[in-house]
């Protein structure tokens, strides 16, 4: 069910494939190591102006505190490693 309130709406989607488990702050240092803030291919054209304040815990725990755009950057990066639309899920 879709929608608020009174006003739910059953919808139909195309089959998609998403994640079971969050990105972990083991991936995404291989994005920082590989030097994804500094390639402006995986951020559309323009570098960001500060790394992310992420925190970096344990190796396997997710990634905490990204901006959209640092996850979008990501995204781009790990669709070039494996050859796949990788993208972040929307509404």
């Amino acid at each position: 069910m879709y929608g608020e309130n009174n006003e739910q709406k059953k919808i139909s989607l195309a089959a998609f494939n998403i994640s079971e488990f969050p990105v972990t702050n083991r991936q995404f240092q291989a994005f920082v190591d590989a030097g994804g803030y500094e390639n402006e291919q995986w951020w559309g054209g323009r570098l960001p102006g500060k790394l992310s304040n992420h925190r970096r815990t344990e190796n396997n725990r997710p990634v905490e505190i990204v901006t959209v755009d640092v996850a979008m950057a990501f995204c781009n990066w790990l669709s070039a490693q494996l050859n796949k639309d990788i993208r972040l899920p929307t509404e």
